[in-house]
């Protein structure tokens, strides 16, 4: 029997979850809605904690992982995708269907593709980052690539970004050669409101750091001993320290050691009401740039305390989150300008 009509919102990552709650919210009263949620198991259980009402939360592993490395885990792969999208879409009727970023994310991808050929398909691709394709291909990005061609049955191009460990080749879709259309949407400030979430923070003041496990990225220089001494300081002058982890990557284990508390990972930085911290402090995070737009009170960025592998990188990093309404973030030279943001006698200004 095929199901009622339905649409299907893929959520790739804890930043896509305010758009996808934005849809859900204009279209859950006259359709079914399903959320299909990929790699993440905590922001699916955070999904379904929410209990929305006439919604489906489907969670989709990502089985390509550990990295196929032999011609017989290739085709056992590609066999599990297929189970994969028969799972999904045996005896389904999809109305429309929409998904997020069209890089990084090879299954949701691939997916999005086929069920393009049956029912309209948008991006939203809120992330709008730009990508280099003008390289020369290794021996090894042909291979990357070609993993990637057989275990999804998808073509995708080949793009380089500098990673935790170096510069790395990724698989991008070129969603428009396939029916694909982009679409823009703004988050709706009454759904930020309403699935808004209050950390429990049993000592004041305090601040909330965003922490990324930037520890292992090649992108910073002196990091750790930065970012202890800053806590350092800060816990000297009576603030509590708390830390909100990445929902996917997770947090720097040195911070153990630090007297620091930890928030639930799986909230994305849009739902966490910021009125218990003085300030919300981070690097590059786009949380950041969530907190400039959803009221917290002081934001900081340590763009200009951290030393950088590449200093030519920290322009783009700051038009990055001002991009993405990070206008209000504040940029200190020093931890010493982050304490006199802290105490009132420092106002610094993006620059």
């Amino acid at each position: 029997m095929i199901s009622e009509p339905q649409i299907d919102i893929f959520v790739q990552a804890a930043a896509d979850l305010a758009y996808a709650l934005t849809l859900y919210e204009r279209k859950h009263k006259a359709n079914a809605i399903r959320f299909l949620v990929s790699t993440s198991t905590d922001l699916y259980e955070h999904i379904l904690a929410l209990r929305l009402p006439g919604a489906e939360v489907l969670f989709i592993p990502n089985f390509l992982l550990p990295f196929p490395r032999y011609p017989w885990t290739l085709i056992r792969k590609r066999f599990q995708f297929e189970r994969l999208y028969r799972r999904i879409y045996t005896r389904r009727f999809v109305q429309e269907a929409y998904f997020f970023c069209p890089l990084w994310d090879e299954i949701t991808a691939a997916i999005a593709v086929r069920v393009a050929r049956r029912a309209p398909v948008f991006l939203i691709d809120h992330y709008r980052l730009a990508t280099t394709r003008d390289f020369r291909w290794s021996v090894q990005d042909m291979l990357h690539w070609l993993v990637y061609r057989i275990t999804t049955g998808q073509s995708f191009y080949l793009w380089k970004q500098p990673d935790r460990i170096g510069v790395v080749s990724f698989v991008g879709l070129d969603y428009e050669k396939f029916g694909i259309a982009s679409l823009a949407l703004e988050v709706e400030r009454q759904v930020v409101s309403k699935y808004k979430v209050r950390p429990r923070v049993e000592t004041r003041p305090a601040v909330l750091l965003f922490e990324g496990a930037e520890a292992d990225s090649a992108e910073f220089v002196d990091y750790v001993p930065t970012i202890t001494r800053l806590i350092s300081k800060l816990q000297d002058r009576g603030y509590a320290v708390y830390v909100k982890p990445h929902p996917r990557l997770g947090f720097s284990t040195f911070l153990e050691s630090l007297r620091v508390r930890f928030l639930q990972a799986a909230i994305p930085a849009e739902f966490v009401d910021f009125s218990p911290f003085e300030a919300v402090i981070g690097v590059t995070s786009l949380a950041l740039s969530a907190a400039s737009r959803y009221g917290a009170g002081k934001v900081i960025s340590l763009i200009d305390v951290i030393r950088f592998s590449d200093t030519g990188r920290v322009p783009g990093w700051k038009k990055h989150l001002a991009d993405h309404g990070g206008e209000r973030i504040m940029y200190p030279n020093s931890i010493a300008e982050v304490t006199a943001i802290l105490d009132g006698v420092l106002e610094v200004s993006g620059r």
